[in-house]
């Protein structure tokens, strides 16, 4: 059965690739023998060797183990030197620990956890601070999430679908014998829709691969930055020009985010719900538009009844002026 192996980076010409583990081969042999000196230092400084003086004969081997044990010839000796003392053969371990840091910083590195595990607290940053750093590591690890889905997820699937397509798991085609003889014995199949069965048999992909992993919305983050960028210059475009509104298909702008951001599907409402929402919605807006053009005419007719009236009860005719005769 054939096994897909992923290549976690390649150069230009290779074919086997490389992985991180054998990037940082050589740092962690050095950083392990670095440790087991660290490690036996530490021990003779805790358990240091000790000297003891004899009237012997100097021993040929010195013991400088921790906890070892040497005797030392007394013979010209002077001074009040005490019988038993340690051999100071431990040198300063202070000056190991920024070669450990380095080294262990450097393996991290080659697993790329300073990008994967980047939760700094320590220092506050803006929220545009914030996006910018996400945007540069979504970047940088993009080639690798590529490498990933292309050369090992993706081929196991299609492999996977393929196998059940060809031990009938997923349906038996329409025009089938399969398909009859199911009919006929009252059994339930699930029968391939035509459209469908027609790109099987015309050689098409008739399925699509769609990744909703963390990793997916992190290379979907630029594209998700430039819709909302869109977006935001469209409506400030609109301010000035109506017609910059007809440039997007909202609605298609909107699915797309949800879809890229990894929304969950009931929350999205489907074209048909939409429709129906809407078209109630006009309905009430020309119910309303209604109500308000017939209140409209009520007060033009009572306007111009009460004014009929003002004229009628003055008795003159067209607005002009009763005559009045003067007294005298």
């Amino acid at each position: 059965m054939p096994v897909k192996v992923v290549r976690f980076s390649k150069l230009l010409g290779e074919v086997y690739g490389r992985g991180s583990g054998g990037l940082a081969f050589p740092d962690a042999l050095e950083l392990n023998a670095i440790w087991e000196a660290v490690t036996i230092a530490s021990e003779k400084t805790l358990d240091p060797p000790l000297g003891v003086l004899n009237d012997g004969d100097l021993t040929p081997i010195i013991d400088t183990s921790a906890g070892g044990l040497t005797v030392f010839n007394v013979t010209g000796r002077f001074g009040n030197q005490p019988p038993v003392f340690p051999l100071f053969t431990v040198g300063e371990l202070k000056a190991v620990e920024p070669l450990i840091d380095k080294l262990t910083e450097s393996l991290s590195n080659h697993f790329f956890l300073d990008r994967l595990l980047d939760l700094n607290n320590d220092t506050r940053m803006t929220f545009g601070e914030a996006q910018i750093r996400n945007e540069l590591r979504a970047a940088s690890l993009g080639l690798v999430y590529t490498r990933q889905i292309k050369e090992g997820l993706v081929p196991v699937l299609e492999r996977t679908v393929e196998i059940l397509f060809k031990k009938g798991l997923l349906g038996v085609m329409p025009d089938s014998q399969e398909a009859e003889d199911a009919i006929i014995d009252g059994k339930k199949v699930i029968i391939i829709p035509e459209e469908i069965a027609q790109r099987i048999v015309d050689g098409l992909e008739f399925f699509e691969i769609k990744f909703i992993s963390p990793a997916a919305r992190a290379m979907n983050a630029e594209q998700v930055q430039g819709l909302l960028a869109t977006l935001q210059f469209t409506t400030q475009a609109s301010a000035i020009d109506q017609n910059a509104r007809d440039v997007i298909d909202v609605d298609a702008a909107v699915k797309r985010i949800a879809e890229l951001t990894g929304a969950p599907e009931e929350v999205v409402r489907t074209l048909p719900s939409i429709k129906k929402l809407r078209d109630a919605r006009d309905v009430n807006i020309a119910q309303q538009a209604e109500l308000e053009s017939e209140r409209l005419r009520s007060e033009i007719a009572r306007n111009y009844a009460q004014a009929s009236s003002v004229v009628a009860g003055t008795g003159g005719g067209g607005g002009a002026l009763n005559k009045v005769p003067l007294n005298g």
